[in-house]
């Protein structure tokens, strides 16, 4: 209910979803009132059923809405998997809401200290790394980064088919003594600890594909995040303005439209579909909160992958 483009685009990725996926039941919860200006409510036309919810939240809506705000769509969403209704609950709605209460709703699992919010890049190499963490916790220790790397890592094998994922701590330089006395203690620490680690990496090479966890407090991460976004929209709109401003730029524009196709597919927040939040107690999946169809699609594929392989169930062992 909170995305920004409403649940018309949500309930079409749910049809197109369960075409592929006989054996997945899907709960759609929302407005009865709002849902139905889009989807027959007695005649679902994917697998599964309509739980209906008296209230739910905005974007202008504090942390605390989701329990303020009783029989909100999220709370109910997030209790179908609390009560073993579902495996997974998937939300493109208020970001701080939703990891705030499911946070608090499942707990954590034994042996972690804090959850991660963990959004999965794309790179230019088709090969998407682990982000830990885009912007849940602003402050970390350094026990609290080996724990996720062992979250990402698990999910890098299973998920993503990565049988020795590499990871690297997010640092201004490469070198073991660049960054704040917190970052050396991090990378001193992690070296110590982590069979896999390559050390510090920059911002700059991320998008290389080379490194498949990365690591940083969330207060890094989500600066990371948003400048991989921004610049991947202004390098778009760059591109389209200079090659409409003349006759021979249109012919360029459609001669290399594959060629362009292709580049943005690579780096689009689309094809991954969503960022998990591990290290609870469920599957829960944050979707971005202008999502499609498309995105809720890969949403719905990540969220069903991470179920299927039993992610969390391995994690709980490798900790």
């Amino acid at each position: 209910m909170g995305g920004d483009l409403g649940p018309g685009p949500l309930i079409k990725a749910a049809k197109k979803f369960s075409k592929n996926n006989k054996d997945v039941y899907l709960y759609i919860v929302g407005s009865k009132e709002k849902v139905s200006e889009y989807q027959d409510l007695k005649n679902l036309e994917f697998n599964g059923e309509f739980i209906s919810a008296s209230e739910y939240l905005d974007s202008n809506d504090s942390h605390l809405a989701f329990f303020r705000k009783k029989n909100n769509s999220m709370q109910v969403a997030v209790n179908l998997v609390k009560n073993k209704t579902a495996d997974a609950v998937i939300s493109a709605g208020n970001s701080g809401a939703f990891v705030g209460g499911a946070t608090l709703t499942l707990k954590t699992m034994r042996n972690v200290i804090r959850p991660v919010f963990m959004p999965i890049i794309p790179t230019i190499t088709n090969q998407p790394f682990c982000l830990l963490d885009g912007g849940a916790f602003l402050e970390v220790n350094s026990e609290v980064l080996r724990q996720w790397s062992v979250l990402g890592s698990v999910f890098s094998k299973l998920v993503l088919n990565k049988p020795s994922p590499k990871i690297g701590l997010l640092n201004i330089g490469t070198e073991p003594g660049k960054g704040t006395k917190k970052y050396i203690e991090y990378h001193d620490y992690l070296k110590s600890k982590i069979e896999n680690f390559v050390g510090n990496v920059e911002a700059r090479t991320v998008l290389g594909g080379e490194i498949d966890v990365v690591l940083c407090d969330g207060f890094t991460g989500n600066i990371l995040l948003k400048a991989i976004e921004g610049t991947a929209k202004s390098i778009s709109k760059v591109l389209k303005e200079s090659l409409l401003k003349s006759p021979l730029g249109i012919t360029a524009a459609l001669l290399s439209f594959n060629i362009f196709r292709k580049i943005r597919k690579k780096l689009d927040y689309r094809e991954v579909g969503g960022a998990l939040v591990l290290g609870l107690n469920g599957v829960v999946v944050k979707a971005h909160g202008s999502t499609d169809c498309k995105a809720m699609v890969n949403a719905l594929k990540l969220a069903h992958k991470t179920v299927k392989f039993k992610t969390l169930e391995k994690i709980k062992n490798a900790l």
